[in-house]
């Protein structure tokens, strides 16, 4: 059992390192800003072709994390170690459940409305008229949102996911301030390149 909860914490710390996506697309989406017009050339094909494709694969690591959270606890009971109440009544527990949720809803938002409504009014990347391109500039400003939102919530999750057990709880201040300095780092990121990593 031992042996299976160590490859599970792997699995579910490995998935939760890839969930980093948001980060990378939204460099790539300030540098796409930073070329300029004009709008519906190669760039944004191949700009548009990556953020569509990693969609799939970030469903794959959230259902990774999410099952693999499931068997984590499941094989923690079964040891004795805990109870399944110890794990229901963890407030911790249940805000990363409703934090990854929260992030599927969003993926899946700009998966099936978002995305194939930008490629509709891409068309075959031709020449693209005044409406299209103020309301692509529109889907893409909200898609950008929505991926600072799931990058806050990603790193919100992982630095929650170190408290999960009361014997490493964070103070509440400690808690509240690294939550601040990740809502600055999102915020960095949405309005930057973070061309020096954190600044």
């Amino acid at each position: 059992m031992d042996n299976s909860i160590s490859f599970l914490h792997v699995l579910h710390i490995v998935a939760a390192m890839l969930m980093a996506w948001p980060y990378y697309a939204l460099a790539a989406v300030n540098q796409r800003v930073k070329l300029g017009p004009p709008l519906g050339d190669r760039t944004d094909r191949y700009m548009e072709n990556i953020l569509k494709n990693r969609t799939t694969a970030c469903f794959v690591f959230q259902f990774t994390i999410l099952i693999g959270g499931f068997l984590l606890m499941w094989a923690r009971v079964s040891d004795g170690q805990f109870a399944a109440g110890d794990f229901a009544s963890n407030w911790v527990v249940i805000a990363k459940i409703v934090i990854l949720l929260m992030m599927m809803a969003m993926l899946a938002w700009v998966r099936f409305v978002v995305q194939p409504e930008i490629d509709r009014l891409f068309g075959d990347f031709g020449e693209l008229g005044d409406e299209a391109k103020a309301r692509i500039g529109a889907l893409r400003l909200r898609r950008k949102r929505m991926s600072t939102g799931c990058m806050f919530a990603a790193f919100t999750a992982a630095m929650l996911g170190v408290q999960t057990y009361a014997s490493a709880r964070f103070p509440a201040w400690l808690t509240a301030l690294l939550l601040a300095l990740i809502a600055l780092w999102a915020f960095r990121s949405y309005r930057s390149e973070t061309a020096y990593g954190w600044v």
